[in-house]
């Protein structure tokens, strides 16, 4: 499967053992490794709960836990040992 890691992963980066194939800020609707896509509605909820007052979040463009945006994860698979 594909898991989301800190971008400080790549300090360590073992390219033999992982690839990396995305991260959690795209703005492409066809990601594959998108979870969900938030509503137009969503986003402004989102706001408004956070910060009290009306706005909106590009929720889709972001990680997202909860309604609120995460830092940025880089989404890396195992290779399996026939492609190493």
């Amino acid at each position: 499967g594909v898991m989301g890691v800190p971008i400080t992963f790549l300090d360590q980066h073992n390219p033999e053992q992982f690839e990396i194939v995305g991260t959690t800020e795209s703005n492409d609707r066809d990601n594959d490794y998108r979870t969900r896509f938030y509503t137009s509605q969503e986003c402004r909820d989102a706001y408004q709960e956070r910060f009290g007052k009306p706005g909106t979040y590009d929720l889709n463009a972001s990680g997202v836990v909860n309604g609120i945006k995460v830092f940025k994860r880089v989404l890396i698979r195992r290779k399996s040992a026939a492609t190493r």
